[in-house]
């Protein structure tokens, strides 16, 4: 990012009395090809229990491909690994959706999911959505089983 220009890279708004974080619609044309990133999981007052699942709430005209969640564990070091999970776009389409993402739904290239969220140092979640319909994201948080 070039700290001498004027743009932002994200949003932050309401919408039906939920506040959601989004990608700068300014910055793209009709098709809005995202990635938002963050290490909040590498903090250890935010990392998620274990047995817990990864719930958020999402919004947005998103392509046929969904969303793709990725963990990173390790990042930037030897050997680190990188784990991806899918969204399907009916899971993710027709108004706000709460997504529910357990850890065992990440798999790394050699097919085995992480032990567990604490080694996680960041979570990465990209797409494609519309400028009638932007990329909108709530409510993360972390659902124990009953």
């Amino acid at each position: 990012t070039d700290p001498n220009s004027g743009s932002t890279l994200l949003s932050a708004g309401e919408d039906e009395d939920r506040r959601y974080v989004s990608v700068n619609k300014a910055g793209f044309g009709d098709r809005i090809s995202f990635t938002i990133a963050s290490h909040i999981f590498g903090d250890p007052q935010f990392q998620g229990p274990p047995g817990a699942t990864l719930a958020f709430d999402c919004r947005g005209g998103f392509d046929t491909n969904g969303l793709t969640l990725s963990l990173s564990e390790g990042e930037r070091m030897p050997g680190g690994i990188n784990s991806n999970a899918k969204v399907t776009q009916q899971e993710v389409t027709g108004g706000w959706k709460t997504v529910l993402v357990p850890l065992s739904k990440f798999v790394n290239e050699k097919g085995a999911s992480p032990g567990s969220w604490s080694k996680t140092d960041r979570i990465q979640i990209s797409g494609v959505a519309t400028q009638s319909e932007p990329p909108l994201f709530s409510r993360f948080r972390w659902i124990m089983p009953k």
